[in-house]
């Protein structure tokens, strides 16, 4: 098939479009943009400058894709947002591109799915396989691992890191990093680990064994009273070359707001 795109839309003349995209009615799509083949961008849809869309992605109705930083210290530098393929972005959500702070860019990754009026901050990093459900709202500077799902009306402040596998409940507001394979849930916004993302660990091929073995280090992390270089001393110790160890050790040393902690 080829590309079919609705007399009503807007075009800048410097976009490249891969084969069989659609857009459609009143959509805008501005200068610089590039939109990978079975992509498809829907009525009313906004297309910042400088952004790079996948392939097989959808574009909802009133989505606002790659507008301008919500950063009062933005100052008309460069900047860009990309997005894999396969990903999914719903009515009247709102992705901004990066700021000089993070080189300009914002990015988010392949097989995700925005749900509506979800919010994407200036400077975000999203893995691939993200899930959010409608209201999501992430600050600036976000960092958000593969295979994480977020439910509806979370809010997540600036600065933060949510490791791979995480789960959080509906509508929390989280404000510390969140380890790889974590369960966050709580009573109204307050957030706090209830254990792992086990049914979704199960889902993803993830072992008896492994899910015990990922349940205990972040016992040991977070519930058993030990500073975190005592805790990581004693990860390294008891799982030498463990890669899911490995992996909640790595993104404890790129924290930078703490960690989240179980309910006490």
């Amino acid at each position: 098939m080829s590309t079919t795109i609705d007399p009503r839309a807007i075009i800048a003349k410097n976009v490249t479009l891969g084969e069989n995209v659609t857009v459609g009615p009143f959509a805008i799509i501005e200068e610089n943009v590039s939109i990978g083949s079975d992509t498809k961008i829907g009525a009313s849809a906004y297309i910042g400058s400088d952004t790079t869309i996948g392939q097989g992605c959808q574009i909802y109705n009133h989505a606002s894709v790659g507008t301008l930083a919500q950063d009062l210290k933005y100052a008309g530098e460069a900047c860009s947002l990309t997005i894999g393929d396969r990903t999914m972005i719903r009515e009247f959500c709102t992705i901004n591109k990066g700021t000089e702070a993070n080189r300009g860019r914002t990015i988010i990754g392949s097989d995700c799915a925005l749900l509506a009026y979800c919010h994407v901050g200036h400077d975000c990093i999203i893995g691939n396989h993200f899930i959010a459900s409608n209201g999501l709202a992430l600050a600036g500077h976000v960092r958000v691992g593969d295979h994480v799902i977020c439910g509806g009306n979370v809010s997540v402040h600036q600065f933060t890191q949510i490791g791979s596998h995480a789960f959080i409940g509906a509508n929390k507001y989280v404000t510390m990093d969140v380890v790889p394979f974590a369960l966050v849930a709580g009573d109204t916004l307050s957030a706090f680990i209830y254990g792992i993302n086990s049914v979704g660990l199960k889902r993803r091929g993830f072992t008896a064994e492994e899910r015990r073995t990922i349940k205990s280090a972040i016992t040991i992390l977070l519930r058993k009273g030990h500073t975190r270089d005592a805790a990581v001393a004693l990860l390294q110790e008891r799982w030498p070359h463990e890669a899911h160890v490995e992996t909640l050790l790595s993104f404890i040393e790129k924290s930078t707001r703490g960690l989240l902690q179980f309910k006490k």
